[in-house]
């Protein structure tokens, strides 16, 4: 008994600490930094001396292109339980399922008998 309200709650601690992560997001301050840095990384592309311009601007396209997509990332990443990345109910269903379930007979032991019980 007392290890099941132990770990009861353990569970609801966990729920809680989800619960609480799922609101928080990014700070600004953060935000900023990646935002600042992929401008300064663009506009640092632009000062390379290529002499092909097409294939300067192809760079520069590139590397703004890989920019945006991290930053999407981050920000789809940033909200776990929304959006394209995030974490379905799924696992919980299948805990919730196989703890309905009763557990296995030991070998050699009648199925109505009560399972032995180890130190």
């Amino acid at each position: 008994m007392d290890h099941s309200l132990s770990e009861l709650t353990r569970m609801t601690e966990h729920r809680r600490i989800r619960l609480l992560q799922s609101r928080e997001k990014l700070p600004a301050l953060l935000w900023a930094v990646l935002v600042v840095g992929g401008i300064v990384t663009v506009g640092s592309t632009c000062l390379f001396a290529v002499e092909n311009f097409k294939l300067h601007m192809v760079q520069v396209f590139e590397i703004s292109f890989l920019l945006s997509l991290m930053l999407v990332a981050i920000a789809s990443i940033n909200r776990p339980y929304q959006g394209d990345v995030h974490v379905t109910p799924e696992a919980f269903r299948y805990a919730l399922e196989t703890m309905d379930e009763p557990a296995p007979a030991e070998p050699g032991l009648p199925k109505d008998s009560p399972p032995a019980h180890t130190p």
